[in-house]
């Protein structure tokens, strides 16, 4: 399904905004955050959730634990994903 015809809402923020700790620059331009979304959402058959936490799951283990990316949702009718299966 697309996101045109999904509802609900979905926020993923680089950190969690109650107290987490600073964002780490990547060393080829790119952040830890940035290279585990470009890769994962090219990932078919991965709907936003599971994309998400693969990214979240990714930064975590890539910065040691010192940024840990951060999800706020709402029931999200219907299925999205970045690349269908």
């Amino acid at each position: 399904m697309s996101a045109a015809t999904s509802t609900g809402r979905h926020a993923h923020f680089l950190r969690d905004p109650f107290g987490g700790r600073g964002l780490r620059a990547g060393t080829d331009g790119n952040s830890p955050y940035t290279k585990a979304l470009a890769k994962t959402i090219r990932t078919p058959g991965l709907d936003i959730f599971q994309s998400f936490n693969r990214v979240g799951v990714v930064v975590k283990k890539a910065t040691g634990g010192s940024q840990q990316p951060w999800i706020s949702i709402s029931p999200i009718e219907g299925e999205f994903y970045f690349v269908v299966r």
